[in-house]
C-alpha cells in the first residue's frame, strides 16, 4: 500500500504491496517507524491515516481507546452508526469510505475483524450477565428453581459446543450386583486427581432424530429432538486415536439416576466399532448423583473380565456458576 502518493500534506491509501506498508512521505510521521509496524496498525485496528498520525508512537493507548468505546457500544448502537448515525464517542470503531461502485455514497462498516471481536466479546459478556442475574434469582426461590434448572441446562448445551476444554474426573463403582451397576464414588472429584481434560471443539448444534441408518459425525453435538429420551442429553463425538463419543447427561441434583439400556443400545448403533464412550455426568458443584447402569446392559460379554469402571466410563463434569457464564476466549482480544 502506498500512502501520501501525491502531495505530502494529503494521504492516501492505494493498493500496491500486500505485505509492507511503504511510505513516500513516512518522515510525516516518525522516520524510527518500520513499516511494517505501521500496517500492523492499519491492519489490526484500520487506522486511518488521521490515526496514523495520532497513534503510530502509541498503539498501545490505540488500543485502550477502542476497547473503551466498545465495551459503552450496544448492539444496537453499532446498527445505528453503520446507518450512518454519527457519534464522536465511537469514531475508532467505524470507517467511512466511498461506496466501489458509487462513489458518491458512503460505505459504512467496522473498522477492523480484531475490533469486531472486541464489541462481540463485550456485547457477549453483557448478555451472559443479565442470563446470570435471572438464574440466580430463579434459584433462590422454591417456587422458580425449577426454571432455574431450565436455564442450567440451556446454558449447558451452548457451553458444550464452544471451543473449551473441561476436566473429567472419574467416578467408579462398587462392582456389580445381581440387578444393576453403580457408581457413586466421587473421590477423584472431591481430591482433584486422576483428571482427564478434554479439548471441546466448536461445533454445530444438530437436532437428532431417530431416521434408520444415521451415523454420528465428528465435530456435530447432537441433542435429541425427544426430551425423554432414555439414556443421554446429548452427543459429541470428538476426532481422536481411537476417537471419543461424550454422552452428556446434565444432572441438577444428587439424586439417583438410572441409565436406560434401550439408549445406550441405540447410540451404540449410531458409530462404528472402536470408538470410545465416555459417559459424562454434568452438574453444577457440589452436585454428586447416583449413577445406575442395567446389569442387562453391562453383560458378561461387554466386560469380559475387566472391572465395570474400566470397560464402562462414567465421568464426572461439575461446572461453576463463573465457568457456565463466562465467554469464550475470542483469541485474547
Amino acid at each position: 500500500m502506498v500512502l501520501f502518493r501525491s502531495s505530502p500534506s494529503v494521504g492516501q491509501l492505494a493498493s500496491r504491496d500486500p505485505q509492507y506498508l511503504h511510505l513516500n512521505s513516512r518522515s510525516l510521521i516518525n522516520p524510527a517507524l518500520s513499516e511494517k509496524k505501521l500496517w500492523d496498525l492499519h491492519i489490526k485496528y484500520g487506522a486511518s491515516l488521521r490515526n496514523l498520525f495520532l497513534f503510530a508512537n502509541n498503539p498501545k493507548h490505540y488500543k485502550h481507546l477502542i476497547k473503551t468505546q466498545a465495551k459503552q457500544l450496544s448492539p444496537w448502537d453499532l446498527i445505528k452508526l453503520l446507518r450512518g448515525v454519527t457519534d464522536p464517542t465511537c469514531d475508532y470503531l467505524i470507517s467511512t469510505r466511498p461506496l466501489p461502485t458509487n462513489r458518491a455514497r458512503p460505505e459504512r462498516k467496522v473498522a477492523s475483524e480484531y475490533i469486531l471481536k472486541v464489541i462481540c466479546k463485550h456485547t457477549l459478556q453483557d448478555q451472559l450477565k443479565e442470563i446470570r442475574t435471572l438464574y440466580n434469582t430463579l434459584q433462590s426461590r422454591p417456587a422458580t428453581s425449577a426454571a432455574a434448572g431450565m436455564v442450567f441446562k440451556s446454558q449447558i448445551h451452548r457451553f458444550l459446543q464452544e471451543e473449551r476444554a473441561i476436566d473429567l474426573f472419574p467416578v467408579l463403582t462398587s462392582g456389580k450386583t445381581s440387578q444393576n451397576i453403580s457408581y457413586h464414588n466421587y473421590t477423584a472429584t472431591e481430591n482433584g486427581i486422576n483428571r482427564k481434560q478434554v479439548a471441546l471443539p466448536k461445533s454445530k448444534g444438530l437436532a437428532f432424530s431417530d431416521e434408520p441408518g444415521i451415523t454420528l459425525k465428528v465435530n456435530t453435538y447432537y441433542h435429541p429432538q425427544k426430551t425423554n429420551f432414555p439414556t443421554n442429553a446429548s452427543w459429541l463425538l470428538i476426532q481422536s486415536t481411537p476417537p471419543i463419543l461424550l454422552m452428556f447427561q446434565i444432572i441438577l441434583n444428587g439424586e439417583e439416576h438410572n441409565i436406560g439400556k434401550s439408549g445406550l443400545d441405540k447410540v451404540g448403533k449410531l458409530v462404528a466399532a472402536g470408538v470410545q464412550k465416555y459417559l459424562v455426568i454434568v452438574t453444577p458443584m457440589g452436585v454428586k448423583p447416583k449413577i445406575t447402569v442395567p446389569g442387562d446392559y453391562l453383560t458378561d460379554t461387554l466386560l469380559g473380565s475387566s472391572d465395570p469402571g474400566v470397560a464402562f466410563s462414567v465421568y464426572h463434569c461439575q461446572i461453576s456458576d463463573d465457568t457456565l457464564f463466562q465467554p469464550p476466549s475470542l483469541d485474547h482480544v
